[in-house]
């Protein structure tokens, strides 16, 4: 009985210093809205995203993540032409045991500015507004008589209980964008570089001190595809680290990608692409990833397989995502 106590008690902590740290992601790639607000625009065309990850599902205090986004991009843009771009992203986020829920809302707006014929340089900002909220369910330290969990006392977090906050949001980012306009063998096609910084206002977080402040995350990253053979095959490696507060988080690892129809090259409704990858988040997990692309619609798969001290226990050995993506224009 006093193992399953400390259990829901390590896991409910857990949930409150997840407070402190954003979600991350094992696809990246697929959320850019996530990594930097001058991401925003820098696909061929506006596109739609729903994105779900679940972590430690057999556990006390399972994760649950879903994401709906949208870039706007202008349809007519002539070539050297500097355009802005729009985007909103919803978050839904639901930690444990204790439905420690984590909702948020934001908006972006990125400048792209044309620095030659084949590349770009964008500047981007968000603005948004989060919600926290926590049923008080389970066992909580207040419902402890001293002897044993007591469930006839309510549970309280504070002197005068406080289950949810509110808070408004803000960063910005910068980005570079290479993309090669003509057809060559063994050469970079494209190229993304830049950073993202989140939560410049540091928001209040924590349910008990007003006092405490999120930490600023700032994340840098690089992508490139590299064609290969006949362009029907490409290497697509990528870099991203992030720090918030005290955490570090570091993957890297790289996508090979074919394209069953079309290549690198060919507008995207001329194009059928299969992707695997192998990504690495240090000493974290292994990750691994699967894409497939028919035309506008996009399908990506990952799976964490947990190399940390965490893999010790079954509950805690894996993590799963699914990203739709629909382009448009």
């Amino acid at each position: 009985m006093r193992n399953c106590y400390f259990l829901t008690w390590y896991f409910c902590c857990l949930g409150f210093l997840s407070l402190a740290q954003d979600l991350h992601t094992s696809q990246p790639q697929q959320n850019p809205l996530l990594i930097s607000a001058g991401l925003c625009g820098t696909e061929m065309g506006s596109v739609a995203r729903v994105s779900f990850r679940q972590q430690w599902k057999q556990s006390l205090a399972p994760f649950e993540s879903k994401l709906l986004s949208y870039e706007w991009k202008p349809q007519q843009i002539r070539q050297n032409e500097a355009y802005l771009a729009l985007g909103a992203q919803v978050q839904l986020d639901q930690t444990g045991d204790v439905q420690l829920v984590n909702n948020g809302l934001a908006v972006n707006a990125a400048y792209h500015l044309p620095m030659n014929r084949y590349s770009y340089l964008s500047g981007g900002i968000y603005v948004g507004y989060g919600q926290r909220h926590i049923e008080p369910t389970g066992q909580w330290g207040s419902q402890y008589n001293g002897l044993a969990f007591d469930p006839s006392i309510s549970p309280s977090l504070t002197p005068g209980p406080r289950y949810s906050l509110s808070f408004l949001d803000a960063g910005f980012g910068f980005a570079y964008h290479y993309n090669r306009g003509n057809i060559r063998e063994n050469t970079l096609s494209s190229l993304q570089a830049g950073l993202g910084v989140f939560h410049v206002n540091r928001p209040s977080f924590d349910f008990i001190a007003s006092s405490m402040r999120m930490p600023i995350r700032t994340a840098f990253f690089m992508q490139s595809e590299f064609c290969l053979g006949q362009t029907k095959t490409a290497l697509v490696p990528l870099v991203l680290y992030q720090f918030q507060g005290v955490s570090r988080a570091l993957l890297f690892g790289a996508q090979y990608r074919y394209y069953v129809k079309g290549s690198a090259f060919s507008r995207i409704d001329n194009q059928k692409i299969v992707s695997l990858g192998l990504f690495n988040r240090l000493t974290d997990a292994v990750v691994l990833q699967t894409a497939f692309q028919v035309n506008h619609l996009k399908v990506a798969l990952s799976a964490d397989v947990t190399i940390s001290s965490f893999s010790k226990v079954q509950r805690l050995q894996s993590a799963f995502e699914m990203q739709l993506s629909y382009y448009f224009n």
